[in-house]
């Protein structure tokens, strides 16, 4: 079986639902910086498998390993 376009997409989409319960239900999570939630959005999104980087106007723009091998994994705060 292979996986198709569809279950990546139910799969981001299943992951955007989780991460936002967890976030909400959190009252220290919503006190934090703006560059700290964007950042622990960036972690989880990597631990699933969709690696991303501030860029320009996003905060998380897709990057693959070529990317990774000259600019470091932001783990802490987008913001700075």
């Amino acid at each position: 079986m292979y996986i198709t376009d569809i279950d990546e997409k139910q799969k981001l989409i299943n992951l955007m639902f989780s991460m936002v319960m967890a976030a909400t239900s959190d009252e220290d999570f919503c006190k934090k910086p703006r560059g700290e939630r964007m950042a622990w959005v960036a972690n989880n999104l990597r631990g699933m498998g969709y690696d991303t980087h501030p860029i320009g106007m996003s905060w998380g723009m897709l990057v693959g390993p070529e990317f990774r091998k000259t600019n470091e994994v932001i783990t802490d705060n987008l913001d700075n």
